[in-house]
């Protein structure tokens, strides 16, 4: 499913059993969306960019790649639940800005992958059966480092940050 130039209000997606390269892709579009559920995604589950966009509640079952992909943009996000990621649970690229009150991911090769002059900020994250918890990193050339920040972290697992990117830890602890 393809959204382009919208406006959402209090906007439910319940997508199931996608073949597609998205399950769903939002693009130049801003509002409220009350939740996302997709379930069974060949590749992105759910792919956000250039919008700006409020989600209340995301709930991810099974996608062949990330479960959210977020660029270009600004995102704020209430509660997300990210199970059996093929990559990534959440990306966060291309000049993001991504404000999370509570993600839970599960079963993921990387948990969160902050990149590219991209700002992250989540208050709780909860991560298990992943092997890399946090990346925060250069991967464009034409772009810079990123921010990966957290008030509670609880993932048990590595936490890689390239030269040009820094990852805050647990910053309710200062």
């Amino acid at each position: 499913l393809n959204v382009f130039n919208s406006t959402f209000n209090n906007t439910f997606f319940n997508i199931f059993n996608v073949n597609c390269e998205d399950g769903l892709n939002i693009i130049r579009s801003k509002g409220l969306i009350n939740s996302i559920l997709v379930n069974n995604a060949y590749s992105d589950a759910i792919d956000l960019d250039f919008s700006n966009i409020k989600i209340s509640n995301i709930v991810v079952r099974n996608a062949g790649n990330d479960c959210l992909d977020v660029s270009g943009g600004n995102y704020i996000l209430d509660k997300s639940e990210l199970k059996n990621c093929g990559d990534k649970g959440l990306s966060v690229g291309e000049m993001s800005v991504l404000d999370g009150n509570y993600i839970n991911i599960e079963n993921s090769n990387i948990g969160i992958s902050v990149k590219d002059l991209s700002k992250s900020m989540i208050d709780t994250f909860k991560a298990k059966n992943i092997n890399i918890c946090v990346e925060s990193k250069k991967k464009k050339q034409e772009f810079g480092g990123a921010i990966a920040s957290f008030n509670l972290n609880s993932c048990p697992g590595l936490y890689n940050s390239d030269y040009h990117s820094v990852i805050y830890q647990n910053l309710n602890e200062f």
